[in-house]
Protein backbone atom coordinates (compact mmCIF):
# COMPACT_ATOMS: atom_id res chain seq x y z
CA UNK A 1 0.00 0.00 0.00
CA UNK A 2 2.72 2.21 0.79
CA UNK A 3 4.29 1.53 -2.74
CA UNK A 4 1.02 2.54 -4.11
CA UNK A 5 0.75 5.82 -2.33
CA UNK A 6 4.40 6.73 -3.06
CA UNK A 7 3.34 6.33 -7.34
CA UNK A 8 0.20 8.15 -6.68
CA UNK A 9 2.27 11.36 -5.56
CA UNK A 10 4.38 10.90 -8.17
CA UNK A 11 1.72 10.56 -10.84
CA UNK A 12 0.19 13.41 -9.45
CA UNK A 13 3.72 16.01 -9.55
CA UNK A 14 3.89 14.69 -12.99
CA UNK A 15 0.32 15.88 -13.92
CA UNK A 16 0.83 19.18 -12.20
CA UNK A 17 3.97 19.69 -13.78
CA UNK A 18 1.36 18.73 -17.08
CA UNK A 19 -0.67 21.27 -16.40
CA UNK A 20 2.18 24.27 -16.45
CA UNK A 21 3.14 22.79 -19.26
CA UNK A 22 0.00 23.44 -20.78
CA UNK A 23 -0.85 26.34 -19.60
CA UNK A 24 2.61 27.89 -20.89
CA UNK A 25 2.39 26.43 -24.24
CA UNK A 26 -1.29 28.33 -24.64
CA UNK A 27 0.09 31.35 -23.48
CA UNK A 28 2.91 31.51 -25.74
CA UNK A 29 0.55 30.04 -28.53
CA UNK A 30 -1.75 33.42 -27.51
CA UNK A 31 0.92 35.72 -27.70
CA UNK A 32 2.77 34.52 -30.72
CA UNK A 33 -1.08 34.69 -32.78
CA UNK A 34 -1.48 38.36 -31.68
CA UNK A 35 0.86 41.43 -33.90
CA UNK A 36 1.41 43.27 -31.34
CA UNK A 37 2.94 40.38 -28.68
CA UNK A 38 4.11 38.30 -31.43
CA UNK A 39 8.01 40.10 -30.05
CA UNK A 40 7.85 38.64 -26.69
CA UNK A 41 7.85 35.23 -27.81
CA UNK A 42 11.44 33.64 -28.87
CA UNK A 43 10.81 31.43 -31.38
CA UNK A 44 12.48 28.53 -29.39
CA UNK A 45 9.55 29.55 -26.58
CA UNK A 46 8.27 25.67 -27.35
CA UNK A 47 11.66 23.68 -26.80
CA UNK A 48 11.63 25.93 -23.30
CA UNK A 49 8.73 24.68 -22.01
CA UNK A 50 9.25 20.93 -23.38
CA UNK A 51 13.30 21.13 -22.10
CA UNK A 52 11.81 22.28 -18.51
CA UNK A 53 8.59 19.96 -18.19
CA UNK A 54 10.92 16.97 -19.20
CA UNK A 55 14.26 18.08 -16.52
CA UNK A 56 11.37 18.82 -14.44
CA UNK A 57 9.51 15.55 -14.41
CA UNK A 58 13.09 13.79 -14.56
CA UNK A 59 14.01 15.59 -11.25
CA UNK A 60 10.51 14.96 -9.46
CA UNK A 61 10.63 10.97 -10.13
CA UNK A 62 14.08 10.75 -9.08
CA UNK A 63 13.02 12.59 -5.50
CA UNK A 64 10.01 10.23 -5.47
CA UNK A 65 12.23 7.11 -4.96
CA UNK A 66 15.11 8.89 -3.23
CA UNK A 67 12.28 10.38 -0.51
CA UNK A 68 11.27 6.97 -0.34
CA UNK A 69 14.34 5.37 0.24
CA UNK A 70 16.12 8.03 2.40
CA UNK A 71 13.25 9.84 3.92
CA UNK A 72 15.66 11.32 7.07
CA UNK A 73 17.51 12.91 4.24
CA UNK A 74 15.06 14.89 2.44
CA UNK A 75 16.44 18.53 2.96
CA UNK A 76 19.36 17.46 1.31
CA UNK A 77 17.82 15.35 -1.48
CA UNK A 78 15.85 18.61 -2.24
CA UNK A 79 18.83 20.42 -2.56
CA UNK A 80 20.43 18.34 -4.85
CA UNK A 81 17.04 18.54 -7.26
CA UNK A 82 17.49 22.72 -7.02
CA UNK A 83 21.34 22.55 -8.01
CA UNK A 84 20.66 19.51 -10.52
CA UNK A 85 17.92 21.97 -12.37
CA UNK A 86 20.02 24.63 -12.34
CA UNK A 87 23.22 23.29 -13.91
CA UNK A 88 20.84 21.15 -16.50
CA UNK A 89 19.34 24.99 -17.38
CA UNK A 90 22.68 26.32 -17.84
CA UNK A 91 23.63 23.47 -19.98
CA UNK A 92 20.46 24.01 -22.34
CA UNK A 93 20.88 27.83 -22.55
CA UNK A 94 24.51 27.42 -22.87
CA UNK A 95 24.09 25.02 -25.83
CA UNK A 96 21.31 27.26 -27.81
CA UNK A 97 23.69 30.07 -27.32
CA UNK A 98 26.25 28.11 -28.85
CA UNK A 99 24.32 27.07 -31.93
CA UNK A 100 23.93 30.68 -32.61
CA UNK A 101 20.06 31.51 -31.23
CA UNK A 102 19.16 34.97 -32.65
CA UNK A 103 17.45 37.78 -30.28
CA UNK A 104 19.37 36.32 -27.05
CA UNK A 105 17.99 38.93 -24.56
CA UNK A 106 14.10 37.33 -25.37
CA UNK A 107 15.58 34.03 -25.50
CA UNK A 108 16.76 34.69 -22.43
CA UNK A 109 14.05 37.10 -20.90
CA UNK A 110 11.41 33.91 -22.41
CA UNK A 111 13.65 31.33 -20.36
CA UNK A 112 13.68 33.03 -17.36
CA UNK A 113 10.03 33.40 -17.02
CA UNK A 114 9.34 30.26 -17.92
CA UNK A 115 11.99 28.72 -15.35
CA UNK A 116 10.52 31.22 -12.86
CA UNK A 117 7.54 29.04 -13.25
CA UNK A 118 8.52 26.18 -12.61
CA UNK A 119 10.79 27.16 -9.98
CA UNK A 120 7.23 28.93 -8.39
CA UNK A 121 6.09 25.19 -8.53
CA UNK A 122 8.84 23.59 -6.73
CA UNK A 123 8.99 25.98 -3.73
CA UNK A 124 5.77 25.12 -2.85
CA UNK A 125 6.68 21.64 -3.34
CA UNK A 126 9.90 22.21 -1.03
CA UNK A 127 7.46 24.11 1.70
CA UNK A 128 5.43 21.77 1.55
CA UNK A 129 7.97 18.82 2.31
CA UNK A 130 9.19 21.02 4.65
CA UNK A 131 5.95 20.93 6.52
CA UNK A 132 6.03 17.21 7.08
CA UNK A 133 9.35 16.94 7.97
CA UNK A 134 8.38 19.38 11.26
CA UNK A 135 5.20 17.42 11.44
CA UNK A 136 7.27 14.14 12.05
CA UNK A 137 10.33 15.78 13.86
CA UNK A 138 7.51 17.54 16.34
CA UNK A 139 5.98 13.99 16.88
CA UNK A 140 8.88 12.61 17.88
CA UNK A 141 10.13 14.49 20.38
CA UNK A 142 6.67 14.52 22.00
CA UNK A 143 6.72 10.71 22.42
CA UNK A 144 10.02 10.87 24.13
Amino acid sequence: MNNFNALKKILLEFLKLLLIAIVQISLIFIFSSTESLAFLVHESAYLMVGFLFVSMSFIHFVNGIAFRLEPHKRGGQLFAAIIMRLLMSLVFVLIMVYFGIEHKVTFALNFFVLYLSYMLFEIKGVMTNLREISATTDKAFKND
